[in-house]
């Protein structure tokens, strides 16, 4: 079963930010197209592990990220994820 989290974005801005900053930090991630029926702003997303949700969050919340979701993808379907600030 597949399992991962997908962060959303305002702008490319946003996204690419984040990509260089999880990239720095050594977390894998992939580039992918923002489904259409999540969001209308940024047509970028990052595809993460759940191994890595916990520090992405922390992230966050230290005001390092910018990030408009994060949606927890299982058994083909996509919830949204609680960023506590």
């Amino acid at each position: 079963m597949e399992e991962f989290y997908l962060l959303t974005f305002k702008n490319t801005h946003d996204a690419i930010g984040c990509e260089k900053l999880l990239k720095e930090k050594k977390l894998m991630l992939q580039i992918m197209p923002t489904p259409t029926s999540m969001t209308k702003s940024c047509g970028i997303s990052i595809k993460v592990s759940k191994e890595s949700i916990e520090e992405i969050k922390a992230l966050i919340n230290r005001n390092e990220l910018s990030v408009k979701v994060i949606y927890l993808y299982i058994e083909r379907q996509f919830t949204v994820i609680n960023i506590d600030k």
